[in-house]
């Protein structure tokens, strides 16, 4: 809705409905099931004062139901599973940010940046011994609070040369706990720093080639983190070294990328202070495309 030329608020509600059912032949597991309802809310107000300059305040709620990572855990104990006779809540995700885009030299260089909060209610991570989700499975539910900042830059140096560069910080507590000692804790699975950067070239026209060649290369980086709500295990810091080499004539166009080139050991997630799940190693990828 514009009030103003500058000036416009844009919103929705969501009804969300959750039915999990859970059937077992393990003896010893109770079959059971969990439904819920609930209403997620977004809006946004966005001031455009110019062509080149965007400023928003923003809202949002969104839910994760029981069930949802049922087969992350190593095995269906009654923990992981919706049980009759227990609150079943799905996990709940408030999400405030305010930020702005900008954008300078006609449009050659673009600027983001942005703060915001995620309030966590009733959320469910994995035992640290056992490896077993625990959380919002059962009547215990963490709440955890993640603030950030994060900026954003990518610019056109030459018309053939463009570069994106990314960073944003985080901070997660651990605000409410079953174990009175894990409050006030690091959250789990909240890598500090992270950092993206990215540039390509196109080089110049060979005459005896009906196209052209593009290179490619840059990183990601992001720190150590904490495995579980106690603090008790890290996963080590993240690194990967990328590369591309293109050649587009018309609208066909051939690519070979290469991925995590130092061979960096490196972890997608973990399921317990001893074990966690590895990203692929040195990796590379041939892709051949045409547009229409």
């Amino acid at each position: 809705m514009w009030f103003t030329d500058q000036f416009s608020l844009q919103g929705s509600l969501r009804w969300d409905y959750f039915r999990s059912q859970y059937n077992s032949v393990q003896w010893g597991i109770d079959e059971g099931e969990a439904e819920t309802t609930k209403l997620s809310p977004s809006f946004s107000a966005i001031w455009e004062p110019t062509s080149d300059a965007m400023f928003y305040a923003s809202f949002g709620r969104t839910y994760r139901p029981v069930g949802t990572d049922i087969a992350t855990s190593s095995n269906a104990l009654a923990s992981e599973t919706p049980q009759n006779g227990l609150t079943n809540e799905p996990e709940r995700s408030d999400t405030y940010e305010i930020g702005t885009k900008l954008d300078f030299l006609d449009g050659r260089l673009g600027v983001t940046g942005a703060v915001f909060q995620i309030n966590k209610d009733n959320a469910y991570t994995v035992d640290p011994t056992t490896g077993e989700i625990t959380n919002a499975f059962s009547d215990n539910g963490e709440g955890r609070r993640i603030r950030g900042v994060e900026l954003g830059v990518t610019g056109k140096i030459t018309e053939d040369w463009l570069m994106n560069v990314a960073y944003a910080y985080l901070d997660g507590k651990v605000t409410t706990a079953t174990t009175g000692s894990n409050v006030g804790n690091e959250a789990p699975g909240v890598p500090e720093h992270n950092v993206s950067v990215w540039t390509s070239y196109t080089l110049p026209e060979v005459a005896s080639l009906p196209g052209r060649f593009s290179l490619g290369g840059g990183f990601q980086y992001a720190t150590s983190y904490w495995a579980d709500s106690a603090n008790t295990a890290r996963i080590p810091e993240t690194f990967s070294l990328d590369a591309m080499v293109a050649y587009k004539q018309d609208n066909f166009r051939i690519s070979l990328n290469g991925y995590n080139l130092t061979d960096h050991v490196n972890y997608e997630s973990s399921f317990s202070t001893s074990r966690a799940v590895p990203s692929s190693r040195r990796t590379f990828m041939l892709n051949i495309g045409t547009t229409f």
